[in-house]
Formats: C-alpha cells, structure tokens, sequence
C-alpha cells in the first residue's frame, strides 16, 4: 500500500509545479499520516525544485536523517550527510549533521551525550 502512495504521489507531483509552501504542507499531512515513503519523495522533490535555497538545504539534512534513524540506509545518509556538510558548513543544522554523522548507526541510549544524562536523571531520581 506504500508503494502505492508513493507511486501516486510521483505521479500527482510530476504534472504540477507546487510552490515550497504547498509542498512544505503536504510534507505535513503525510508525517501526521506516518507515510515515511511518501515525505521522502517529498523532500527530492524540493531537492528537485529548489537547489540552491535554504529549503534545498533542509530537505537534504532531513532526507539523510531519515535514511539513517527511520530507514537503515546508513551508507545513504552517510553520503547525505557528508554533502550536506560540504554544501553548507555554515548552516544552522551542520552542528546536527556533525553530530548525526559522528554517531551514525549508534543506538540512541548509547550516544555518549545522552547517556551521560540519562545517567544523571537516574541518579537524581535515586536521591
């Protein structure tokens, strides 16, 4: 049924020229739906439309981190990332990509950061 959707997503968006907004709301609806396929394809469409623009920036670090946290493909994320990174050092979300690619494929419990806090609040909650 996924591939469905995502087969007339293809198909609805390559007829039409939408504007960020339209899209940005689309992506929207289908997150609240959990169509993880059908966001994707989503954002490549902003990748597509919008190269160059802070939307093309976004819909790049929020591809790369679906590959990586919802998808499993780490070596496409990995890849993404690192483009991400090279494209837009600058960028309000490369600390997040830094840090997304430092700790790829990690479980979450074990990212040092947060365990170091998960740690902390057991403790407190001891006491």
């Amino acid at each position: 049924m996924r591939i469905l959707n995502v087969i007339v997503v293809i198909i609805l968006l390559s007829g039409c020229s939408q504007n960020i907004d339209e899209i940005n709301e689309q992506i929207k609806l289908e997150q609240e739906k959990g169509n993880k396929e059908v966001v994707y394809t989503l954002y490549q469409k902003i990748l597509d439309e919008f190269e160059g623009t802070d939307h093309y920036a976004t819909a790049l670090f929020q591809m790369a981190f679906m590959n990586s946290n919802e998808f499993s493909r780490l070596d496409l994320a990995k890849a993404q990332y690192e483009e991400f990174l090279k494209k837009f050092p600058n960028h309000e979300l490369a600390s997040s990509a830094r840090f997304e690619l430092k700790y790829i494929g990690m479980p979450v419990d074990e990212i040092p950061v947060i365990k170091d806090s998960l740690n902390a609040k057991r403790e407190m909650l001891v006491q």
